[in-house]
Formats: structure tokens, C-alpha cells, sequence
């Protein structure tokens, strides 16, 4: 038969076709013992059916099950453990109880689970409240399912090798109530380790922006729930902590916002207008221009005005940072953060009234 001559193979891809399971396994024996990805795609296994051909693939180490009819992942034994790249994308899964059945996989290091129903997600947590589950996995494909609650998100931040993370296409993201930007924003602020998120790789100055804005997004709640300034008055509810774990750290890292930056928003013509103060290192001579700005202005069009506003400077070099933080009032030091993305609005990089703009070029 074909496979007996193909002993040297790598890669199978057998997908969308209606193979039948082989009725005697031990003809098949050394068939594919250097195989190591394997495409079964499309061809209406269940879980059980898969296992039973995992012993012919002692070196398999990528599995491709799109589009089949796989619902529980339990009873791998140890047939996995060289596994380093799952997709189940598409399958009608039952739940993510099922997905921490791939938990103890010891080398699993890329999970693809789009368009498979999910909407909750939790781990076991371990004494350090991370999870000693999925060890290895760096990157996670949850796109396209109906995930719709931040706690379910926070979940994430359990796994300790976790950089990578496709979410979107999910209630908690897509719903309107929040935007797309703020959206983001929440995410990283919630997931500390990672670096990529909907493939596009996360800044430290973006990571700066979005965890000073989850403060002050969240500050209020959190004093009114047993929250202080004064660390040995900081009690806020279980609750709170629940749905926030890991508002202390960020806490910790930045110290407590003022009070004036956690005012609630008024959405008011006039109340969206911040003063913003511009000033270049590049012109010590020229006073600071101070500027009202919608909170709305694309960072290109704020660089045009840049650009009429300090004669002389080097339009193709220009760059914009907001002066993030104030010096002896507060506990925030004082941070640079890039205007570097000229689609966003400024309001994305935390501008806020009070705001100093640094041009330089």
C-alpha cells in the first residue's frame, strides 16, 4: 500500500474526504512513525474516533481537526504529549471544561479554538493564583465565539506562558458597549503577560496607556467598595477583586489616581475639548502653546497643526509625546508616551486637560 513507501513522511493532509477508521491498526504499525503534522479536517470524527488513530503517530506534534464533530476532549492518555499545535476551530464543543482536558499536555504551545461556542472561561488557580495548567501554550485562538464577560477574560491571565491572543469577534469586545480602542485596552490591562493581541503587537507604551486608563476607568468603583489611597485602609469587596484581579497589581505599579481624573464623563461638546499644552525641547525660546483639542482629533491631524504651529521643525522626523503622570504631587512618575499610530485618536494615548505635548523632531 502507498503509506508502506512513504516512511520518510512528515506532513498528511487527508482533509474533506469520508475516510472509514481502518479495521486492523497493526498493518498501519510503521506507516507513519516519522509523521509529525497531520491535516484531518472536515471529515465528521468525534474525539473518540480521533483517539483511537493517535498510537499510529507516536511523532506527531501538529493536529489539524477543523470542521468536525468533536464535543468532549476527554480520554488522550499520554498519546498527545508531543503535541504542540491543536486546532479544534468549529467545533461544536461543550464548554471550556472540555478544552482543560488539553490542560496537562506538557508541550502544547498553540491552541486554535474559533467559531467552537465558548463563552465562559475558567482555570483552576494554583497558590500564586496562576494555574498549572497548559504549561507550555504561548498562544490562544478564541476569535469568533461568544465570550461576554470580563471575568471570563481575566481567566486568561492564569496561564504563565500566554503572549499571544486572538479575541476578536466576541460579545465582550463587539457588543458597543465599549469601543473598539477601549475594548483593547482592557484586555491588555487585564492580561499581563502579553505581547500580541488580534495580531498586532502590543507597545509598552500602548501597555502604559491602556493599565493608567483601566485605573482611572475603575478607580471610582473601587473606593466606593472599601478602596484607599492610604494602603493600610485598602479593603475593597471580594467581589470587586473578583472582577478585577488584577486591579492591585496595576495599583501597585502606578499608584492611585487622582480624584479629579476620576470624574464621571461628560459627554458635552464643550466637556470634550481638553487643554493641552505644546511645547518642543527643539525650540527652548519659543513659549509653550497651550491648545483646546477635541479628545476626537486624529494624531495626524493634531501633527498638522504641530506643524503650522512651530515653524522650522522637520515634518518627516516629528514625533509626539504626551508627558504622562506629575512629579512631587502625586505617586505617578512621570512617563513618555509616543504618539505613533497617526490613525488613532489622541485621546487613545490618555490625553487628558492639563496635558503636556512634547514636539520633537
Amino acid at each position: 500500500m502507498a503509506a508502506d513507501k512513504l516512511k520518510h513522511l512528515d506532513f498528511l493532509d487527508v482533509s474533506d474526504n469520508r475516510l472509514q477508521l481502518p479495521s486492523d491498526f497493526e498493518q498501519w504499525k510503521e506507516s507513519f512513525r516519522r509523521l509529525r503534522a497531520l491535516g484531518l479536517n472536515q471529515m465528521c470524527y468525534d474525539w473518540d474516533q480521533v483517539t483511537l488513530l493517535l498510537p499510529l503517530f507516536p511523532c506527531l506534534e501538529e493536529l489539524y481537526l477543523r470542521s468536525n464533530n468533536i464535543t468532549t476532549l476527554r480520554g488522550h492518555g499520554t498519546t498527545l504529549d508531543r503535541i504542540t499545535v491543536i486546532s479544534l476551530e468549529a467545533n461544536p464543543l461543550r464548554g471550556w471544561d472540555e478544552v482543560n482536558h488539553l490542560g496537562t499536555l506538557p508541550k502544547l504551545q498553540q491552541l486554535i479554538l474559533p467559531g467552537t461556542g465558548i463563552s465562559t472561561i475558567s482555570l483552576p488557580a494554583d497558590a500564586t493564583d496562576g494555574t498549572t495548567l497548559f504549561p507550555s501554550l504561548s498562544s490562544l485562538s478564541l476569535s469568533h465565539n461568544v465570550i461576554a464577560d470580563w471575568k471570563a477574560v481575566s481567566e486568561l491571565d492564569k496561564l504563565r506562558s500566554l503572549q499571544e491572543l486572538q479575541l476578536h469577534s466576541n460579545p465582550v469586545c463587539d457588543s458597543g458597549e465599549v469601543n473598539a480602542t477601549t475594548a483593547r485596552q482592557l484586555v491588555i490591562s487585564r492580561i499581563h503577560r502579553l505581547v500580541i493581541l488580534n495580531r498586532t503587537k502590543i507597545t509598552d507604551a500602548e501597555r502604559l496607556g491602556a493599565e493608567i486608563d483601566y485605573l482611572k476607568r475603575y478607580g471610582r468603583e473601587w473606593l466606593q467598595v472599601g478602596g484607599s489611597r492610604d494602603p493600610t485602609k485598602d479593603h475593597p469587596s471580594e467581589k470587586f477583586l473578583q472582577q478585577h484581579p488584577r486591579f492591585q497589581n496595576v495599583l501597585a505599579k502606578y499608584g492611585a489616581p487622582e480624584e479629579s481624573e476620576l470624574e464621571e464623563p461628560d459627554t458635552s461638546i464643550k466637556k470634550t475639548l481638553v487643554t493641552v499644552t505644546l511645547e518642543s525641547p527643539n525650540m527652548p525660546n519659543k513659549p509653550p502653546v497651550q491648545k483646546k483639542l477635541p479628545g476626537a482629533m486624529t494624531v495626524n491631524k493634531l501633527r498638522s497643526l504641530v506643524t503650522r504651529l512651530f515653524k522650522g521643525s522637520n515634518a518627516a522626523s516629528l514625533t509626539l509625546h504626551n508627558v504622562s503622570g506629575q512629579t512631587k504631587e502625586t505617586r505617578l512618575s512621570v512617563y513618555e508616551i509616543e504618539l505613533d499610530d497617526d490613525m488613532k485618536e489622541i485621546s487613545f494615548y490618555s490625553i487628558e486637560d492639563g496635558s503636556v505635548i512634547l514636539v520633537r523632531w
